[in-house]
């Protein structure tokens, strides 16, 4: 599993990470970012992967806004297919995750020049 944090507007690659799709890692790849990032308030999209949530409240407690995109796909099928197909992509959503409770709510209102947008993806086979 390769982790990457892509700036969202220059699509410039902020960190990576080569390991297993599990806490460890996920730790490793946040700390990266961390790293990697000046200090100041920006916000950091993940996809649902439950490690990210602990991850980022420990790593990037004080300077990420954390949201997780959510992806709805149907799960109807036109016709029986004997070759692969991805399912038929109906919405998305992006929700806010909790607060880091001892340092009260995120602010806002403090964007530096970049929002990363962390996503994990399989190495193609």
């Amino acid at each position: 599993m390769t982790f990457i944090a892509l700036e969202c507007t220059s699509k410039l690659v902020v960190a990576w990470h080569l390991g297993k799709r599990d806490r460890v890692n996920t730790e490793d790849f946040i700390s990266k970012i961390r790293w990697a990032t000046a200090p100041g308030w920006w916000d950091l999209s993940t996809d649902a992967f439950q490690p990210y949530d602990s991850a980022i409240d420990a790593g990037l407690y004080n300077r990420a806004n954390h949201a997780e995109i959510v992806k709805l796909f149907s799960t109807h099928l036109d016709r029986v297919s004997e070759s692969y197909s991805p399912a038929k992509f109906v919405s998305v959503a992006k929700d806010a995750t909790e607060q880091h409770a001892r340092f009260g709510p995120r602010r806002r209102d403090v964007q530096p020049p970049y929002s990363p947008i962390v996503s994990a993806t399989e190495k193609p086979t």
